[in-house]
């Protein structure tokens, strides 16, 4: 006879098994594909591989169910009555020319993630009281020249995406953060880094979309990458996101 203790083992590690099959599938069931386009504002006018019209081939092509941008609730619905010059002053105007008609266009949800009307009301200031002579302060203005060299304009959307270009943007952060003239505004946009991180995770955690584009300046995109990958969500690079599309139709030859 086997004993009654051997078979209360075996229903305890049962209900062991089950669980953790339970929490996988739960898991496997809320998978969510996130990817993160950074954009560059009004200097898609003028980079004729990364235009306007790029963006909207890679939403296209990627076919999101949900984006988030930067953007704030207010300021969305305030700025739809300006012009395109008024906008692109305050605001990016990719949103405007791009991502809120695509979104339209195919009845895509979109949520504002930014925090821009308390940060815009103090940064004006703040940065009013940084001497522009200062030595230390020109450090941290070209930290992102490196960016912007003769190569600029030759640069696809790959390129602004690769690793060279976030370590860029990192090494501007950390030496503005090492920078005691900027220390004011390094906690400013650091606060506002931190809520749009916040408001972005909030809104993954809620939706049930299943292909995310996150869609916000590239300055901000390797402080979103980090939080969005420290909260266990699946990050496409965007080359990967882009298959089987031919690179070379983004990509300069090497």
């Amino acid at each position: 006879m086997i004993p009654s203790e051997f078979f209360r083992k075996c229903g305890v590690l049962l209900k062991f098994i089950l669980t953790i099959l339970l929490i996988l599938s739960s898991h496997i069931c809320e998978a969510k594909d996130v990817v993160i386009l950074g954009t560059l504002h009004d200097e898609h006018r003028r980079l004729p591989l990364y235009t306007f019209d790029t963006i909207k081939v890679v939403l296209e092509h990627i076919k999101p169910d949900l984006l988030l941008i930067e953007e704030d609730v207010e300021t969305l619905k305030k700025n739809q009555t300006l012009a395109d010059s008024e906008y692109a002053a305050i605001r990016p105007i990719e949103i405007r020319k791009v991502i809120l008609p695509y979104a339209k266009k195919h009845k895509i949800e979109v949520i504002p993630t930014d925090s821009r009307v308390e940060y815009d009301k103090k940064m004006d200031s703040v940065y009013a009281k940084i001497d522009d002579g200062n030595e230390k302060i020109k450090s941290v203005q070209y930290a992102y020249m490196a960016l912007f060299n003769e190569d600029y304009l030759q640069r696809s959307i790959y390129d602004f995406h690769d690793n060279f270009s976030m370590s860029v943007i990192e090494g501007r952060t950390l030496l503005m953060k090492a920078t005691p003239q900027y220390s004011e505004a390094f906690k400013l946009e650091e606060k506002r880094q931190n809520t749009i991180n916040s408001n972005i995770l909030t809104a993954l955690k809620s939706t049930k979309a299943k292909k995310i584009c996150i869609v916000y300046g590239l300055t901000h995109t390797p402080s979103i990458m980090r939080a969005v990958s420290n909260a266990g969500y699946n990050i496409l690079p965007l080359r990967r996101a882009m298959e089987p599309r031919i690179v070379s139709n983004f990509s300069k030859n090497r």
